[in-house]
């Protein structure tokens, strides 16, 4: 028993709250805290006093000191329940409502810089004025905003929290839409190659449909269990928001209904191919029988000739030889021609 596996049996042996990590990552946990308004951003490498004249964003990277961060969420009143599955990597996607803050886990999938796909967990709280994220590794998003926050032309610096929250839900939802995009590049690929799969190629396609599950599975339950409509209900969001979460429910659906089609195509693409397989197994076995006709009667006047008989007038005649060389090749024509006749080959 290893990794995930070990820590999730351990999970079974504790009392709810208990805080263990399940995730396989070894980064140890760094803490930037983004103080940011309308005229100023500042970046710092800890933990600061926490203003209302300003967003405070706490970026954490790394699960592996948990006490300190198990800390830092018990000075903000986190539910100890809370704690424990910002630490569960394992978890499906979600929302929680609570009085005074929300927490949310997302799940999803981006492209690595060899453009591989690649797995990636975040947590968020979102308070009041507050927006602390979690990450396994590094913050894909951390120095994106961080830029956005910087151009005066942009909106981010002038909004609140909430918006930041929308800002990190939908650079998640574009990466899958991006991963999609890849993914959907190589199947027309194979697609147009189908009648000649090498196997790599059909290590791909197992491979693309496999993410194209969690696409459909990821977005299906983002709908179900974490909709951004739904976060307009919330005192915590500002009606201004509505309209970006119209948007970002639409591009969710674009998402999971692509998903769906495609899967769809692949499974079209698997029958095609296992017919494929089959035809070009068919043609070799019969080829195989063909050629087995041709030999079953050439084996049987072989088995003749070469019987020890006393009287075998034709071989001892001076063109038995001849004689014999002009039936094996004959009967080989005939059935030939008889085969050919009958559309067999």
């Amino acid at each position: 028993m290893e990794g995930c596996e070990k820590v999730n049996y351990l999970k079974l042996r504790k009392p709810p709250g208990t805080v263990i990590y399940t995730g396989k990552e070894t980064k140890p946990t760094t803490i930037t805290h983004i103080k940011y308004s309308e005229n100023q951003i500042l970046i710092f490498e800890d933990l600061q006093p926490f203003s209302s004249e300003q967003v405070d964003w706490i970026s954490v990277e790394g699960l592996s000191d948990a006490e300190r961060i198990k800390n830092l969420c018990l000075g903000l009143n986190v539910d100890t329940l809370i704690i424990e599955d910002i630490f569960n990597t394992n978890q499906r996607n979600k929302l929680e409502i609570f009085d005074n803050y929300i927490f949310s886990v997302f799940k999803f999938l981006y492209l690595d810089k060899e453009n591989q796909v690649k797995y990636d967990y975040i947590s968020i709280l979102l308070f009041d004025n507050i927006v602390i994220t979690f990450s396994e590794v590094e913050n894909r998003f951390k120095n994106e905003i961080i830029t956005r926050l910087k151009d005066k032309n942009l909106q981010i610096s002038k909004l609140h929290e909430d918006y930041l929250f929308y800002v990190i839900y939908d650079m998640i939802i574009d990466e899958e839409l991006n991963v999609f995009h890849s993914l959907n590049l190589l199947l027309e690929h194979l697609e147009d190659n189908i009648l000649n799969l090498g196997k790599k190629d059909q290590i791909n396609l197992y491979n693309i449909r496999k993410y194209l599950v969690f696409l459909k599975n990821h977005t299906t339950n983002l709908q179900e269990y974490a909709a951004p409509i739904s976060l307009m209900e919330n005192v915590l969001f500002n009606s201004y928001l509505e309209k970006y979460f119209e948007d970002l429910s639409d591009h969710i659906i674009n998402l999971r209904d692509k998903s769906i089609i495609s899967l769809d195509s692949i499974n079209n693409l698997y029958e095609v191919y296992s017919n494929n397989v089959s035809n070009k197994a068919n043609e070799i076995m019969k080829t195989l029988t063909i050629f087995s006709a041709i030999f079953i009667p050439l084996s049987f006047i072989a088995g003749i000739f070469g019987m020890n008989f006393i009287n075998f007038p034709i071989l001892q005649n001076d063109s038995g030889l001849i004689i014999f060389s002009a039936i094996c090749i004959l009967i080989p024509v005939i059935m030939l021609i008889y085969f050919k006749k009958k559309k067999w080959f």
